[in-house]
């Protein structure tokens, strides 16, 4: 603002000067210059210009937007506008019908605010709305882009008084004239602590039903059965007692009849705690079916109308947040039922580092500086800083590959979130980086570490610590987010020295959802993925990752991966397969669906789900009946569940009993099969299509539906699509070398860190014939008339048919 009074002021004073000179003689116009014989009474003094000063108008500006209001701030519309903040900054009162805001260059006087005065220092918020204004409060004809743009604010004579510019806005962020952006927003108030203290002591209690409480991260407030959920309380302030299945409870702006309330009378000034989780969760009182995320929004609805609402944002780990005297506060100990108090208003900001993270290869040992308010405390061994780790008072060099980690702690406010940077330091990888932190004894000590067999065949507990994961890629930060860790995987965890590690994403680490591109496919949410090692790490180390990319030409559902290099607080770690998680999120992710309306069933199966309900029906009913058929084809995925087992036989599989998935949507009533871990494949069996019918329960469904005429021709056919399209031999040679040449660079620091035992050293020559003996199992025989010939075997499968399949 003050830029363009210079410019004003600057070119006001250049015309009055040049003015001054060119002007026509006149007598009071003349400026005589003196000369030795000239008195002061002949010296003619002209009369003064006045000093320019500033024009009024050049005292209001932007001082605040919102591009992003998911429930900050209600308008008169009932609706949750973007808003923009302009402040009289100056002395003197201000009409705003002398402004335009706009938010189009080209179209500066786009809309003229209405007739109002604005007194010294006075703020006043404009809704973007795109709808009139009304009486008691201004709408703008255009809504603010989340992407970003600059408004606009002119005089009526032509002159720019104001520019205000934003990047890339977040949901319930509102940004000040820095580009800076916060949770902790100010409509009408100055943007520093000061006046958001202000801006809560104005909000008062709405009448009636209101929210007054939520926690979105319970380890052991109410429960069932020590079975804890996130919950919301609402209070009856009135004095009346209120129905609350007139009202609905939702977390979706676009559904907030989500939930509706049960049928229960809450006294006069009486208080109601509601359970927020998922419908098959075993509670015996009522239930949302949703649970609340870190960043989630809650709307309580009545005739349609949004009636309260509660935004919770920068919640620290089993504190809640709800209503205090006045305004909303962050509370250390809940108090459901009862009422809150005060509270602390806000959170300590979190430190930053003046270098980002980051993978820096051939660089020079540099500076990293950690800024941020009151006093800083950091560790660099991964661990969780506290005021009792270092305290940070002077730059630090990064010269190695390093993990830093700060806290930072105001009297007053609520501990910051611990700020985790990870700098690979000169390590000069091909592949993508992940860096994992936390506390040392949450992997290995023998007592709480979930890596080693320590005192509890601890590998083994489904025990989730806290930690911190970053990826890059690229040169770029993909993702860094706080998560839980567990362990992953079942035999290898007691077999293998390198083992799978689990991260999932909740609320009580800081986001209830990793809201990422990993895998570039356009899915964005996980809660969960998996950094894989695999029982086949001291061999090829990718065969899993060949058939699942194989798969991806099929009908078979198959995880996304990514070959990384896994440093855990800054040591080197290995070669790890970053993955999706089979899981109903998963499902819902890849099929847009609701994940509520999908179900997993690992094998062996139990008769109640949905394939051990068809294993039955194929069981006890003739599959050669055409309408027994079509019973089980509209109930299952006939593709799927043919490619899974040509699939199978293809790769010659060993470990399939306990290897398999089962999906089902309900919405379809269907179930398919999922592809999965596949690190004793390349193995050679006597039979290779013996799955068909070994007693295994997996092959019970195909067993039978051989015998149908229609599902014997199908399944033959999709032996000829696969082998003849999607498994050929220079199909799968070609992704073998595509996998070893992605490993190969990294091989050598890899069987560094995991040689294996005295007795079966692993070295990067014993990878390269792991690799030979893959290309030689496609290559030394032909697979498909092994295939063919077991087909002969194992379901009598004629000349005619085996032509069909030689295509």
């Amino acid at each position: 603002m003050q830029r363009y009074f210079f410019y004003i002021l600057t070119a006001a004073l250049f015309l009055f000067l040049l003015a001054s000179c060119t002007k026509e003689t006149a007598n009071d116009d003349v400026v005589i210059v003196p000369s030795e014989d000239t008195s002061e009474s002949d010296i003619v003094t002209p009369t003064p210009s006045p000093t320019p000063t500033p024009k009024p108008y050049t005292k209001l500006e932007i001082t605040e937007v919102m591009p992003s209001n998911g429930a900050c701030l209600l308008d008169g519309y009932n609706e949750f506008s973007d808003w923009i903040e302009l402040h009289n900054y100056g002395d003197e009162s201000l009409d705003l019908s002398k402004f335009y805001l706009s938010d189009n260059n080209e179209r500066l006087d786009k809309w003229q605010i209405p007739s109002k005065v604005l007194s010294p220092d006075e703020y006043i918020v404009i809704f973007a709305s795109g709808k009139e204004s009304t009486e008691t409060e201004f709408h703008a004809p255009f809504k603010l882009s989340k992407a970003g743009e600059t408004l606009f604010l002119t005089h009526t004579d032509g002159i720019l008084a104001d520019t205000f510019s934003y990047e890339n806005a977040e949901k319930n962020k509102s940004y000040s004239e820095d580009g800076t952006g916060t949770y902790y927003f100010t409509p009408g108030f100055p943007n520093d602590d000061a006046g958001f203290l202000a801006y809560q002591q104005s909000i008062g209690m709405p009448a009636g039903l209101c929210f007054t409480e939520a926690m979105n991260a319970n380890s052991k407030y109410i429960g069932h059965d020590r079975t804890y959920s996130d919950w919301v309380e609402l209070y009856n302030n009135s004095d009346k007692a209120i129905d609350l299945s007139n009202y609905y409870i939702s977390d979706d702006d676009d559904n907030l009849t989500m939930c509706r309330l049960p049928s229960q009378s809450l006294a006069p000034h009486s208080y109601c705690t509601i359970y927020c989780d998922a419908q098959n969760k075993s509670f015996k009182s009522f239930v949302t079916g949703f649970s609340l995320g870190s960043e989630d929004d809650l709307y309580l609805v009545k005739d349609g109308a949004v009636v309260d609402f509660i935004s919770l944002k920068e919640i620290p780990y089993e504190y809640s947040y709800g209503r205090a005297n006045s305004g909303f506060a962050l509370f250390s100990s809940p108090s459901p039922a009862k009422a809150n108090g005060e509270g602390i208003r806000m959170r300590t900001l979190t430190p930053q580092t003046s270098v980002p993270q980051g993978v820096y290869n051939d660089a020079e040992p540099f500076s990293v500086e950690l800024n941020g308010e009151g006093e800083i405390y950091y560790t660099l061994d991964g661990s969780e800083p506290t005021r009792y780790s270092h305290k940070y008072n002077s730059p630090l060099t990064i010269s190695k590959t390093t993990v830093i980690r700060a806290i930072a702690y105001v009297d007053g406010k609520a501990d910051s979130r611990i700020m985790t940077a990870s700098y690979i330091y000169n390590e000069n990888h091909t592949l993508p980086v992940l860096s994992l932190s936390t506390d040392e004894d949450n992997l290995f000590d023998p007592e709480t570490g979930i890596y080693v067999e320590g005192n509890h065949t601890n590998y083994y507990q489904d025990w989730e610590k806290p930690a911190n994961l970053a990826l890059f890629e690229n040169g770029s930060t993909v993702f860094s987010t706080d998560c839980g860790l567990q362990m992953f995987g079942s035999g290898s965890r007691a077999d293998c020295e390198k083992k799978s590690l689990r991260v999932n994403f909740k609320s009580k680490y800081g986001t209830s959802k990793l809201k990422s591109d990993v895998f570039s496919d356009g899915i964005t949410g996980y809660k969960s993925l998996v950094m894989r090692a695999g029982e086949d790490a001291q061999y090829s180390i990718f065969r899993n990752e060949l058939f699942t990319s194989l798969a991806k030409n099929s009908a078979l559902l198959v995880q996304n991966n990514k070959y990384c290099i896994l440093y855990i607080d800054g040591e080197y770690f290995g070669i790890f397969c970053l993955c999706e998680r089979f899981s109903k999120t998963y499902y819902s992710q890849h099929y847009d669906i609701n994940e509520n309306l999908v179900s997993i069933a690992e094998a062996p199966t139990s008769s109640d789900t949905p394939m051990g309900k068809l294993m039955k029906y194929v069981q006890t009913h003739d599959m050669t009946s055409s309408e027994n058929y079509e019973y089980v084809k509209k109930r299952l995925d006939i593709d799927s569940m043919s490619d899974w087992f040509i699939f199978q036989a293809y790769s010659h599989n060993r470990d399939l009993s306990g290897n398999i998935r089962y999906f089902h949507r309900a919405d379809k009533d269907i179930v398919q099969y999922a592809f999965y871990d596949l690190d004793w494949a390349f193995y050679k069996r006597p039979d290779r299509y013996s799955i068909l019918n070994d007693g295994s329960q997996y092959s019970i469904i195909i067993h039978h539906l051989l015998k149908n005429a229609e599902f014997r021709a199908h399944f033959i056919k999709r032996n000829a699509y696969i082998l003849n399209n999607v498994l050929t031999d220079k199909k799968v040679l070609s992704m073998i070398e595509k996998y070893e040449n992605l490993i190969r660079p990294e091989i050598v620091r890899e069987r560094k860190r995991w040689k294996g035992t005295e007795e079966d050293i692993k070295t990067p020559e014993s990878w390269e014939r792991a690799v030979k003996r893959m290309k030689d199992y496609v290559t030394v025989s032909s697979i498909k008339e092994e295939m063919i010939q077991s087909l002969k075997n194992m379901i009598g499968l004629t000349d005619e048919e085996a032509a069909i399949i030689r295509g």
